[in-house]
């Protein structure tokens, strides 16, 4: 009997150990004014699960902390949804996102739901695709944004997005 309530007792500690909060922090994320700020707060406030949600401009981070892995990838994915991106770790580990790709060449790349709120992200997006015209389509924070030149690699330039903090999705 005893050896059975060790055993029971044992498997809770393991089951509430895995289900500890992680210390989360995505890096590079694009934060050049305090509405990206809001936006990210705002964003992390809806993911269950998520709580301690900080935004650090200066340094381009942003941490929180999350009650399990499924939270955490819920987070990543909600910030990913609403046009940012970074490097994420979880307890200093670091912590895969499932960013889908994309591929081929066109005169004319649209990468859509963007995070432009402001003049500094078409400024900084800009300065990204010096050689190319970019356009913004949209209102608000989410916005539409086209890059044009010739033979632009669909991939590299979400790669470049994705490299600054932003995110979006390649429009086909």
């Amino acid at each position: 009997m005893k050896k059975w309530m060790l055993l029971a007792v044992l498997g809770l500690v393991l089951s509430v150990a895995q289900g500890q909060a992680a210390e989360v922090e995505v890096k590079n994320v694009h934060l050049c004014c305090p509405a990206c700020v809001r936006a990210v707060g705002t964003i992390l406030k809806k993911v269950e699960g998520i709580s301690d949600a900080k935004c650090d401009q200066a340094g381009k981070t942003v941490s929180f902390k999350a009650a399990d892995d499924k939270a955490t990838a819920a987070a990543l994915k909600a910030l990913m949804a609403g046009g940012f991106y970074g490097k994420a770790t979880a307890d200093g580990k670091a912590v895969k996102v499932d960013a889908p790709a994309a591929s081929g060449t066109a005169d004319s790349v649209t990468v859509e739901q963007v995070h432009v709120c402001c003049k500094s992200c078409q400024t900084a997006i800009n300065d990204l695709f010096k050689d190319a015209k970019v356009t913004y389509k949209g209102s608000g924070a989410i916005r539409t944004v086209t890059v044009a030149g010739k033979g632009l690699d669909k991939g590299k330039v979400l790669e470049t997005l994705r490299s600054a903090g932003f995110n979006g999705t390649v429009a086909k």
